[in-house]
């Protein structure tokens, strides 16, 4: 048990089943699969394995890590296939324990040992860390409120090792944006115009950073900047939920109703 939590995964990041609504939650990240990079599927079928734990449902549970497994195996380069892996594997050694399965779940530990064990020297343990950081904050991100600030920190410990990095610039930028919304964080007001600023500059197919940044915009009144965003993300993701529900929430604040309507 020592062994299995030390590693760095969703079964060790206090994730409480309490705090949401895991039905919703699932939909969301199905939802997000099918617009999401194939890069990153993985970490939503990772997320939804935890889920299905939550549920008291391993047989699924690993049914969703072996699709993980296989979209890594799919679009991921040899290089850079085992950074993805460890979380991964962590998950799979925590279902596997909770089945009672415990040489496989040793298995797995020990899989992730040898990951670590080959990054553990910089530059590839950079590499490693801002991957897990990454994967980290993403799931805080799909969970409620009160996770917003692990997020946060999570994308900062990874700008630290890669201040360019696009994917953790649009987690931070997102992460506060989130927590403006709640008055127990008013003291992070308008800090997200310049970080989804920058996270729209690292990387212009940000879709939804580019509707945020949009918001932003009506909030200062530059309709035109504003409105230009939102027509790219548009053309870009027509069909996203998400982008929809931001292009939506912009035509309703700036008193376009007809347009709101259309785009909800």
């Amino acid at each position: 048990m020592d062994r299995l939590l030390q590693i760095q995964c969703h079964f060790t990041w206090n994730l409480l089943g309490e705090d949401v609504d895991i039905d919703n939650v699932e939909e969301r990240l199905n939802d997000q699969i099918v617009f999401l990079p194939d890069a990153l599927k993985h970490r939503m079928y990772n997320l939804l394995a935890y889920l299905k734990h939550l549920k008291g449902d391993h047989e699924e549970a690993l049914l969703q890590l072996q699709k993980a497994e296989a979209q890594i195996q799919e679009s991921s380069e040899s290089e850079d296939a085992d950074v993805k892996r460890t979380v991964m594997y962590g998950n799979f050694a925590w279902v596997f324990y909770h089945q009672k399965q415990f040489m496989k779940s040793s298995t797995y530990a020990e899989k992730v040992e040898t990951i670590l064990k080959e990054y553990e020297s910089p530059p590839k343990k950079n590499i490693l860390l801002l991957d897990i950081y990454g994967e980290q904050g993403w799931t805080y991100l799909s969970f409620t409120g009160k996770y917003y600030q692990w997020a946060a920190e999570c994308f900062e410990k990874a700008l630290e090792l890669d201040p360019e990095d696009p994917e953790s610039n649009s987690g931070l930028a997102m992460a506060v944006y989130r927590m403006e919304g709640f008055s127990f964080s008013s003291n992070t007001e308008n800090k997200s115009f310049p970080l989804l600023e920058r996270a729209v500059k690292l990387n212009p197919t940000d879709t939804v950073a580019k509707v945020l940044l949009a918001l932003k915009y009506l909030d200062i009144k530059n309709y035109d900047q504003g409105g230009m965003l939102i027509e790219q993300a548009l053309q870009e993701q027509p069909e996203s939920p998400y982008v929809l529900r931001y292009v939506a929430t912009f035509y309703r604040r700036n008193r376009q109703a007809i347009k709101a309507i259309e785009n909800f």
